[in-house]
């Protein structure tokens, strides 16, 4: 309905300036009607429409942007999420309840990216959220491992998301068969 209000408040904006256009138009003395006030009210008006465009251009491409930086971001902690998860499917039975806590706390946070509230998209930088996703990143550290592929994989999930990590996490999963995806 807010869409709607918005819609028949612009048309009543448009159409009641062309009825004052018209109503200036019998007022307005004869000078002001020649063929070159016409040609200059034209070009005056194809500059502001030309001016117009380029301002909503530059909106436009800012949004898209701003909607690929967004995108990013999403990819790569979902890439984050999936080793992780991975990794962690590397240890089996040992790491159920970690990958449990990783599942929960996941889908909290896309619950609450996707309710669209303000308050629950701030709780999203409290303290709280960000020392229990913090603890799960590193609970795989205090893990001991008991194959040669567990003692490589065993510091990737604790450090930072850097490209060497990943690319040591992949080539890990590489040399070994397909681990099972929990989820």
């Amino acid at each position: 309905m807010h869409h709607l209000g918005i819609a028949v408040i612009v048309f009543a904006c448009v159409f009641s300036s062309a009825l004052l256009g018209l109503y200036l138009h019998s007022l307005l003395p004869e000078p002001h009607l020649s063929d070159e006030s016409v040609s200059v009210i034209k070009l005056t008006i194809g500059l502001i429409a030309t001016m117009a465009a380029l301002v909503l251009g530059l909106l436009i491409s800012s949004a898209k942007n701003s909607f690929d930086a967004a995108n990013a971001a999403v990819v790569r902690e979902a890439t984050n999420i999936i080793l992780l998860d991975r990794t962690l499917a590397q240890y089996r039975s040992e790491t159920q309840e970690i990958g449990t806590l990783l599942k929960q706390f996941t889908t909290r946070g896309m619950l609450k990216v996707t309710s669209g509230d303000p308050d629950q998209l701030a709780s999203m930088r409290s303290p709280e959220d960000l020392k229990q996703g913090e603890d799960i990143q590193h609970r795989p550290a205090e893990l001991s491992p008991h194959s040669e592929t567990q003692r490589r994989l065993q510091g990737v999930p604790s450090r930072s998301p850097a490209k060497g990590s990943r690319c040591e996490s992949l080539r890990c999963y590489k040399q070994q068969a397909q681990p099972p995806c929990r989820y």
